[in-house]
């Protein structure tokens, strides 16, 4: 059976818009304590690292693939305080992501505070939820 090569690449099309929506989870968790996440830190914890390492495999088995990291943060301790920890939580995992090689053009890092909960903050475990990382496809190739 042979593909039309328009048919080729409108499918790729539709592949390509839907890994533009396409987000991950991996748990990254802050600070230094093995007991849990430690309030206001950018400080990437050895036990995330294995999961990280996970996302540079990925990135290396898709060169082309390009990613936003995007940083969160729950509701306590105020709106600016909260973008600014978003923010260097996910410049944490850009430096993180380029000190082992990706390059810059394919990484984004954005922090959104505390304003897109997954769930609400009203539990030490929803608050904790909320405090993460994501990683946005933004082009796949």
């Amino acid at each position: 059976m042979t593909v039309d090569p328009e048919d080729e690449e409108s499918a790729m099309s539709r592949i390509q818009r839907y890994f533009a929506f396409v987000f991950f989870y991996i748990p990254v968790l802050w600070g230094f304590s093995s007991a849990s996440v430690q309030f206001a830190k950018t400080t990437i914890r050895p036990e995330s690292k294995v999961e990280l390492e996970r996302l540079v495999a990925i990135l290396n088995q898709y060169p082309k693939m390009e990613i936003e990291i995007a940083g969160h943060t729950d509701n306590v301790g105020g709106d600016r305080p909260n973008q600014v920890l978003s923010e260097g939580r996910a410049t944490a995992i850009l430096q993180y992501l380029l000190d082992r090689g990706v390059g810059s053009a394919r990484l984004r890092a954005k922090g959104y505070g505390e304003s897109m909960p997954v769930v609400p903050n009203d539990t030490d475990e929803h608050r904790q939820l909320n405090s993460r990382v994501e990683f946005v496809i933004l082009k796949m190739e």
